[in-house]
Parts: structure tokens; sequence; C-alpha cells
């Protein structure tokens, strides 16, 4: 199995066999760059196996659109501070997770200034 960065393959991916699978990710903290956040993202085969999965463990899947015009379905998984708590949690595709997945779907959607 070869290993890969998504980064760098998702921009060009022509069909989702070739990358879907699990990953390990990174992305800067939220609202500071200095300092990673760690996530898991998963990369589904299909649209429908992404409504199999999320919809068994109660989550939403997005997608994004590469630059070779490929729909690729993803959900993302990290832990974080809980509102109003000192409680650390799951969660589930927020909104920063799904940002850095935007980032790096397409060349045009990063910049100099931007989180990626």
């Amino acid at each position: 199995m070869e290993i890969f960065y998504l980064e760098k393959k998702m921009k060009n991916a022509t069909s989702l066999p070739s990358i879907v699978g699990v990953y390990w990710s990174s992305r800067d903290m939220d609202g500071f760059f200095i300092g990673n956040h760690h996530l898991i993202t998963f990369v589904y085969e299909s649209e429908a196996q992404a409504k199999r999965v999320t919809e068994k463990w109660n989550i939403e899947y997005f997608s994004e659109v590469n630059d070779e015009d490929l729909t690729v379905y993803y959900s993302t998984m990290g832990a974080g501070k809980e509102d109003g708590t000192n409680c650390i949690r799951i969660k589930f595709s927020p909104d920063a997770d799904r940002q850095s997945i935007h980032e790096i779907a397409k060349e045009d959607n990063a910049g100099y200034f931007s989180s990626d």
C-alpha cells in the first residue's frame, strides 16, 4: 500500500478509489496559526457509502469538488473542548476541519493568509 499525503493527491485525483481511506490529518489551531490540531479524515468510496456510514453513526458527511471536477465525500473526527465546560469531547466535522479540507481540494482554494 502506498502511503501519501491527502493534501497532495486530493487536488488531482480522477477517481474516488485512488484516494479512498482513513487519514491522520492536521491543520492550524482555531483562531491562531501556531500549533496543530490533529484529526482523522474519512474519505468515502462513493456517496452511497458516505450515507450508509454516517447514518449508522448519526453524523454528517460533506463533499468538495477538486481541480479535476471529482466530487470527494468525507467526514472528519477530532477531539475538542466542549463549549461551556472543561470536558474534552469527540467532534465530527466542525467548521474548521471542513475549511481545511476545502483548502486542499483545489489549488485556488488556499491563499497566503488562509489556514491551510
